[in-house]
């Protein structure tokens, strides 16, 4: 495929999510950045300089939920019911976003992502013509705090 044909591949893919079809959706995607360095608390002189900085962000993507029987990744043990795959149009690059959230649905439901084996991941992220037409993700229900 030539990379004019995986260009134009990509931007359907991308016009599809954008319109809401094929169970398309937004997904907001939340993660925290820090400036600064922590104060020593063994010393009485130390001053927290450490700064936390909340960032959100909405991008669409294909949204799958896990169920029993919907799914052929479900041979793969790191996929389990309950969990959620996203694909993203083009090259998503979500690995400086330290402790991201995903929210996926309107129920308030937050994911986090979860790792995938080597087999699985030969699986995702789509190339043609060495255009990343779509980077996918595996997230599972973020553990209830307390």
């Amino acid at each position: 495929m030539s990379r004019a044909a995986a260009n134009h591949l990509k931007r359907r893919l991308a016009a599809t999510i954008g319109a809401g079809g094929m169970n398309a959706g937004n997904v907001t995607i939340r993660w925290r950045t820090q400036t600064g360095v922590a104060g020593d608390p063994q010393l009485e002189s130390s001053q927290d300089g450490e700064v936390w900085t909340d960032h959100s962000e909405v991008r669409p993507a294909f949204i799958h939920y896990v169920s029993a029987g919907t799914t052929t990744y479900q041979r793969h043990s790191e996929v389990q019911t309950g969990d959620v795959i996203l694909d993203f149009p083009g090259a998503v690059n979500l690995g400086p976003l330290k402790d991201a959230t995903f929210t996926v649905d309107d129920s308030g439901t937050v994911y986090v992502r979860k790792d995938v084996g080597r087999e699985l991941a030969a699986s995702w992220d789509v190339r043609c013509g060495g255009v990343a037409i779509c980077m996918t993700l595996l997230l599972r229900p973020q553990a209830a705090t307390q």
